[in-house]
């Protein structure tokens, strides 16, 4: 045992010595077992410092609480953060709402009465997951006015949370004024009146945000004003940016934002679920004004699937082309998704690899440190070592297995 073993807790001193002695790894694997319990970790979460060794203490800052009635909702809640060994409280770095039924209270009444305890928490990041903002106007007011609380936050992360307007949604961003990264999974779609709204309506994004991540993919869900949001407003210091769905009407907010932004882009993934997709992306995307561009993910690539109409080797085709576009000497990894991959498309794309693997060879790649492929086939992973033969002797080509899914899943 690398530490010194764990004495259990006891009132009587005078008992110590007869204590029993737990090696430090059952503990370890006991606090391993807790963490992936949910409910237990709830009740749990706050324990006592003195309980839990070091290497474990990154467990406990995240503190999940689940919304299942009104009924005593926060008898717990409450009794931990009052209790004399929550000596944990001051580690917590996020805390995470979750409403598991339609039962369970609207978002505006839990925010409500949690608020007075917020405040004593020193957390930087808050997830809300399936909540209900409810039919109430301003729903966030109980936030807007926990000013201590809102400009801690850095970190806000909406999963499927239900929203009633298109207000409600950009006026829970700006609340945070301090936010620097948002994630945002959700399926609202816009009326029409919404696509035509001025945004001198709506209140203005946080100039302090550098991350942005949408997960969603319908055309016509919110993102997509959102994009025009942050555009409208100057938004140009984002690092890191997941694109989410594009459609047409879109593609030149989209395009003209990414200009914007030039150098401060860092890190850009995108999501090509369908032909169309790469056809816009690829034509009408150019990204050699972001100089400073690290990394590059093109996700859930369709271009390797069975396609309906029969477009998936003339939309790969495209990459090539897309690659001379990249910006030149900054550009250290390209990552593509292609899990979804069928052994028809493969071998019906060779020619489209082989030009990747020559585009890559350009002067302008040279500081290029690894093109990884997303992958759950063995027989893939080989056949692409033989088309991408220069990129392989380069010892730049990687290979994963890993899923992306929401940033938080239930």
């Amino acid at each position: 045992m690398d530490q010194e073993p764990l004495h259990l807790p006891d009132e009587n001193r005078c008992c110590r010595h007869s204590l029993p002695i737990v090696p430090q790894e059952l503990v370890d694997a006991i606090i391993d077992h807790l963490h992936l319990d949910i409910q237990t970790l709830a009740a749990c979460g706050l324990v006592c410092k003195s309980w839990v060794p070091s290497s474990r203490y990154h467990l406990f800052h995240v503190w999940e609480v689940n919304l299942w009635s009104r009924d005593n909702l926060f008898s717990d809640f409450t009794s931990l953060l009052e209790h004399p060994l929550c000596s944990f409280m001051p580690s917590i770095k996020e805390i995470v709402f979750i409403r598991y039924y339609r039962s369970s209270p609207w978002a505006s009444w839990v925010i409500s009465r949690v608020s007075p305890w917020l405040l004593h928490l020193p957390i930087s990041s808050l997830s809300l997951a399936s909540l209900d903002t409810g039919l109430s106007p301003n729903p966030w007011k109980a936030f807007s006015m926990l000013h201590p609380f809102t400009t801690r936050i850095t970190t806000l992360r909406l999963y499927r949370v239900v929203f009633y307007s298109l207000y409600d949604i950009l006026y829970t961003i700006s609340s945070f004024e301090n936010l620097v990264t948002f994630e945002w999974f959700s399926n609202y779609t816009l009326s029409a009146q919404e696509h035509q709204r001025e945004l001198t309506e709506f209140p203005k994004p946080p100039a302090s945000l550098r991350v942005v991540d949408f997960q969603e993919w319908l055309p016509e869900c919110s993102h997509l004003f959102l994009w025009r949001w942050f555009l409208e407003n100057k938004i140009s210091s984002l690092q890191s940016i997941r694109l989410g769905h594009i459609c047409e009407e879109y593609v030149p907010y989209v395009a003209e934002l990414l200009r914007c932004l030039g150098p401060s882009l860092e890190n850009l993934q995108i999501n090509l679920q369908n032909e169309i997709d790469i056809l816009y992306f690829c034509n009408e995307i150019d990204l050699r004004h972001n100089t400073k561009l690290c990394t590059l993910n093109i996700d859930r690539l369709w271009a390797f699937r069975e396609s309906p109409f029969g477009l998936a080797e003339h939309s790969f085709g495209l990459i090539p082309d897309f690659l001379a576009r990249l910006p030149s000497e900054s550009l250290k990894r390209i990552d593509f998704d292609i899990r979804d991959s069928s052994s028809d498309t493969i071998w019906e794309n060779e020619r489209a690899l082989r030009d990747i693997d020559q585009a890559l060879q350009s002067p302008k790649f040279a500081s290029l440190q690894g093109v990884a492929f997303d992958t759950r086939e063995p027989f893939i992973e080989s056949f692409l070592k033989r088309l991408l033969q220069e990129c392989n002797q380069r010892g730049i080509l990687k290979f994963r297995s890993s899923h992306h899914g929401p940033f938080y899943k239930i």
